[in-house]
């Protein structure tokens, strides 16, 4: 994500999101120019990134930056209802650690499922995909990440 992203508008994060939902998948597992993912049956999106906390600044201002980020999701968010109606809320718990690689989850989410503990997610109509919406962090030092994903709808069975 480019620096001029980190403070981009709601509608301009829907349109990242609706380029998403009508894109290709690539073949294979791959990082895409813009900085976000692809592969076959998913892509995913930096929307938003806060500053990183390697510099060990405080609790305050980690608070504050994990207010901003999910104000932004929840902006976003209100936009992808009016489209899509309300989003159903999925636990990213059981697809932290898959039983074994034949059981494995379908990209992307035991890669977000490393990332927060659950996503919003809504079902466009007739577009056989899903569409989520998260913020994640690696780790105590990583920047809180606004995510976006668009997935096959078979990824969400079983």
């Amino acid at each position: 994500m480019t620096k001029e992203a980190r403070h981009c508008s709601a509608e301009h994060r829907m349109g990242v999101v609706r380029g998403l939902l009508a894109a290709a998948y690539a073949e294979r597992d791959s990082r895409q120019p813009d900085g976000g993912w692809s592969g076959p049956g998913y892509h995913l999106a930096v929307l938003g990134r806060t500053r990183d906390f390697w510099d060990s600044p405080g609790p305050a201002l980690v608070e504050a930056c994990a207010r901003g980020i999910e104000a932004e999701r929840d902006t976003l968010a209100a936009l992808l209802t009016e489209h899509w109606g309300e989003p159903r809320t999925l636990d990213l718990r059981p697809y932290l650690r898959p039983l074994d690689i034949e059981t494995a989850a379908p990209a992307p989410l035991p890669f977000l499922a490393r990332l927060a503990a659950e996503l919003r997610l809504w079902l466009p109509g007739g577009a056989g995909r899903f569409v989520a919406l998260t913020v994640g962090r690696a780790d105590a030092e990583s920047s809180f990440e606004l995510l976006a994903a668009v997935g096959e709808l078979t990824a969400l069975e079983g």
